[in-house]
C-alpha cells in the first residue's frame, strides 16, 4: 500500500479553525453557564446538557491543542519556504552580479586594446602630419592654418570629447577634421581626368 502525501495546511487556514473553535468553546461555556444551576438543583435534563457540553468544551480544547500545534509547524514551514524562494532570489541577483562583473571585465579588455591601438594611431597620426608639414614646407608650399593642429593631446581629446558628446567638436568624425585640414592637398590626390 503507498503512502499517500497530503497537502500541508495553511498557518491561515489552521488559525480560522483555532478562531472558530474560540467561538464555540465561548458560546459552550455560556450555556455550561446558564446551565449550572438547573443542574446542580436536581434538573436531570440539564446535568445531561451539561455533561454533553462539558464533553464537547473538553474535544474543542482538545481540537484547539492539536490545531496549536499544527499552527506552528504550519508557520516553521512556511517559513523556511519563504527563506528558500529569499535565499533563490538573493542567488539569483548575486548570478546577475557575478555576470555582469564578468562582462564588465571582457568589456574593459577590449577598451584596454581599442586605447592601445588609439595610442598608436594618434602617434601616427602625429608623425603623418609633422612629414606632411616637413615635405610641405620642404616644397616651399604654404599650409592651411588648420592642418597640423591636433597633435597628439588635442587629437586624443578631441576622441574624448566625441565619446561624451562635449566640447567644440562634439560627435563631429576626427576623420572628417584631418580631411578638412588638408583639403588642399588631397585634391591633388585626387585623380584628374585625362587632360
Amino acid at each position: 500500500m503507498t503512502e499517500q502525501k497530503h497537502t500541508p495546511v495553511s498557518s491561515d487556514h489552521i488559525a480560522e479553525q483555532i478562531d472558530a473553535i474560540a467561538v464555540t468553546l465561548s458560546r459552550l461555556e455560556r450555556e455550561a453557564t446558564k446551565l449550572s444551576l438547573a443542574a446542580v438543583s436536581g434538573d436531570e435534563k440539564a446535568a445531561q446538557r451539561l455533561a454533553e457540553i462539558n464533553a464537547d468544551i473538553e474535544r474543542a480544547q482538545s481540537d484547539r491543542v492539536i490545531l496549536q500545534r499544527a499552527e506552528k509547524a504550519a508557520l516553521q514551514i512556511e517559513l523556511a519556504a519563504d527563506n528558500r524562494a529569499e535565499e533563490a532570489k538573493r542567488q539569483h541577483h548575486y548570478m546577475n552580479a557575478v555576470n555582469a562583473a564578468v562582462e564588465l571585465v571582457g568589456r574593459a579588455e577590449r577598451l584596454q586594446a581599442v586605447i592601445e591601438e588609439f595610442g598608436q594611431m594618434v602617434l601616427a597620426i602625429e608623425a603623418d602630419e609633422r612629414l606632411i608639414s616637413s615635405e610641405m614646407r620642404l616644397a616651399k608650399k604654404e599650409i592651411s592654418p588648420r592642418a597640423g593642429q591636433f597633435r597628439t593631446y588635442r587629437m586624443a581629446s578631441v576622441a574624448v570629447e566625441n565619446v561624451f558628446g562635449k566640447g567644440d567638436f562634439a560627435n563631429e568624425s576626427i576623420a572628417k577634421i584631418i580631411r578638412d585640414a588638408w583639403a588642399p592637398l588631397l585634391e591633388d590626390a585626387q585623380p584628374k581626368g585625362d587632360e
